[in-house]
């Protein structure tokens, strides 16, 4: 993991779209990688959540439902010279 954002649970439901526009340091990646962007409610290792207020918002719609999304993988070619994936020779 490398950047976590925390979000208000009263900008879940309605108002504009939530948008990142953050540039992100990629520190310790010294070859090609690649990415992935998940939002959800943050749990602790016996799947508890840890911000029930965010979901009490969510079940005032869909109740029992626990939020989750993901991006498709953002591929970072690092030495630019074309995409290698990992573990590839």
């Amino acid at each position: 993991m490398i950047l976590t954002l925390p979000i208000a649970p009263g900008r879940v439901l309605g108002g504009p779209a939530l948008r990142f526009g953050q540039l992100i340091e990629l520190s310790g990646v010294d070859k090609d990688s690649y990415f992935l962007v998940e939002a959800g409610v943050r749990i602790d290792d016996q799947g508890t959540p840890l911000s029930p207020q965010l979901l009490d918002t969510v079940w005032s719609v869909e109740p029992s439902v626990v939020p989750l999304a993901f991006t498709n993988p953002v591929f970072v070619d690092r030495d630019g010279h074309g995409y290698v994936p990992p573990g590839m020779p």
